[in-house]
């Protein structure tokens, strides 16, 4: 449970990159040199954008047939900060559930109220099922 609050901590920054085409604060000069500048993103910029706080746990829905076929359980990030996989858990409670690894490109966000985001996609239930397990234990970060 620790490692996946570690993961929501350093994938919220990326999501902004991620959800809304947003630059993350960028730094001018070089790293560490005594003349770097750090500046925010607008507030513009960060209405376009969603936490990866309030991602974790949400519902995973099917556009085509309006159903819910999973729930985001993780976000795995790169060394870069780029979120390279949604962590979902799938199937029934209990011994069917499992979790499978997922490219971030096959869903799209969408705010159902200012405290809900609702993950969308295309992939049917069907498809979900023939992606192979992702197994947490062998993860060594």
């Amino acid at each position: 449970m620790a490692r996946a609050h570690t993961t929501l901590r350093y994938a919220a920054a990326t999501l902004l990159t991620v959800a809304g085409g947003v630059g993350l604060a960028h730094a001018q000069g070089t790293p560490g040199s005594t003349t770097s500048s750090v500046t925010a993103p607008s507030d513009q910029q960060l209405e376009t954008t969603y936490l990866v706080s309030r991602l974790h746990g949400a519902d995973v829905y099917n556009l085509g047939e309006g159903r819910k076929i999973a729930d985001v359980e993780d976000i795995v990030v790169s060394e870069r900060g780029q979120i390279v996989a949604l962590i979902l858990s799938h199937g029934s409670a209990g011994a069917g559930e499992r979790h499978i690894a997922v490219n971030p490109a096959y869903f799209r966000l969408r705010p159902m109220s200012p405290t809900e985001v609702r993950v969308e996609t295309n992939l049917t239930a069907e498809q979900l099922r023939s992606v192979p397990p992702f197994d947490y234990p062998r993860r060594q970060r």
